[in-house]
């Protein structure tokens, strides 16, 4: 007979203790699952979520596949490393949306609604003039009304966006499930006081981050290929179209003039704006959302305070960078919030903050400094999720005991 071994609380010490397993091949008793099957559940989770959860701007014309395919690579990597950017987006995302929706309603179309919004910051519409060679440019919800006086804008449905839209239900229908699976297992783990690893932990926290993002989203096109002509205007000279789109997008976005290049630029390329943020729409109040959804995240991390780690240095280590995930970004959504002009907190800013800043001389290196900090405390939380299953206490491998959870009579 085997006697299961509870985690031992010389995992503090700097050795690991004789009794913990390093990789184990497949599941055998008393160990019911093995380390290849915990590594499968939670990154296929997290590749699915992030998959799905992907909704891209339009690309440009003749645009190859190959780079859209390689861009859609890089914003899964992000999404995966700063999970908060990615929420932060999406509410702002939404909340542009949603206010051209009341401007729309009151000037030009009681159609419009949340996904035509949507659809606006992807890039989706554009203004062909009659010139010759047609200047093609996008343009936003903004940048529509701006030119509303250059001709009637095309009627849009809803529907006509929907058609471009290529959601794919089934799958996102699977992420959902094996999302959920892996929750449900947790928390039965947690029932049954059976230890879970920092990288089903954290994969918890992706989901939670994922679950956010979806419902945000609900009503944003997916993997749209083509632009719909919303305004064929007459002819007009480069400088007035550049001059009201131009107003348009700066209205909604709050960009600089780097952006307002790139998009003329737009016209002599591929037609693809080429954005300075991780989206087009760029809320003013996307960033604070970002900051508090990065201490939020970071503090799933903080869950992990007692797990068994293999040495004290890496316990210390983890919790070091945990703590600092959480912190910084509570402290910088903080600076954020005082720096809001004639905000609650703006008075501490001016009186304090700022003047203390600026005689330091670190008011833009710092903010450099502590990206630089946040990400490798990030990104060592990220290796740590791995590295740890080079040894691990004998009661990770057991599994769920399902039969307690099924009703029987006696």
């Amino acid at each position: 007979m085997t006697t299961q071994v509870s985690p031992s609380p010389s995992f503090t010490k700097t050795t690991t203790p004789p009794d913990w397993l390093g990789w184990v091949s497949k599941p055998n008793r008393p160990y019911g699952r093995g380390t290849l099957d915990i590594l499968w559940s939670c990154l296929f989770t997290i590749f699915i979520c992030t998959w799905t959860i992907q909704h891209p701007m339009v690309p440009g014309r003749d645009e190859k596949w190959q780079w859209i395919s390689i861009r859609k690579v890089w914003l899964m990597a992000f999404t995966v490393i700063a999970p908060e950017m990615l929420i932060g987006s999406a509410i702002g995302e939404y909340l542009l949306a949603n206010e051209s929706v009341d401007e729309f309603k009151n000037e030009i179309s009681q159609d419009w609604t949340t996904t035509h919004g949507f659809f606006a910051l992807m890039g989706g519409f554009v203004v062909k003039s009659r010139n010759n060679p047609p200047l093609v440019i996008r343009v936003s919800g903004r940048g529509i009304m701006n030119l509303k006086d250059s001709g009637s804008p095309k009627p849009v449905t809803k529907r006509d966006i929907d058609d471009r839209s290529k959601a794919d239900i089934l799958v996102k229908a699977t992420a959902c499930f094996q999302a959920l699976w892996l929750v449900i297992q947790c928390c039965a783990r947690v029932q049954q006081n059976l230890p879970i690893t920092p990288l089903e932990l954290a994969t918890v926290g992706f989901v939670g981050c994922s679950l956010v993002t979806y419902v945000t989203w609900f009503s944003k096109p997916q993997q749209v290929n083509e632009t719909i002509t919303i305004l064929e205007a007459p002819a007009l000279d480069f400088q007035t179209l550049r001059s009201q789109v131009n107003k348009g997008w700066k209205s909604d976005i709050e960009i600089s003039d780097e952006y307002q290049t790139s998009v003329i630029k737009a016209l002599e390329e591929k037609g693809r704006i080429k954005t300075l943020h991780y989206f087009a729409g760029h809320h003013k109040h996307s960033m604070r959302i970002s900051m508090a959804a990065g201490s939020l995240f970071g503090a799933v991390h903080i869950i992990a305070w007692n797990f068994a780690f293999p040495t004290r240095v890496e316990t210390i280590m983890w919790r070091v960078a945990a703590v600092a995930s959480t912190v910084m970004p509570t402290v910088l959504l903080f600076l954020l919030l005082i720096s809001l002009p004639q905000g609650p907190l703006s008075s501490i800013n001016d009186s304090y903050v700022y003047p203390l800043l600026k005689r330091l001389g670190r008011t833009n290196r710092q903010e450099r400094e502590n990206n630089a900090v946040y990400g490798t405390m990030r990104l060592y939380l990220i290796v740590a999720l791995f590295i740890t299953f080079r040894s691990q206490p004998p009661s990770i491998y057991t599994t769920v005991d399902w039969s307690k959870y099924i009703p029987h009579f006696s």
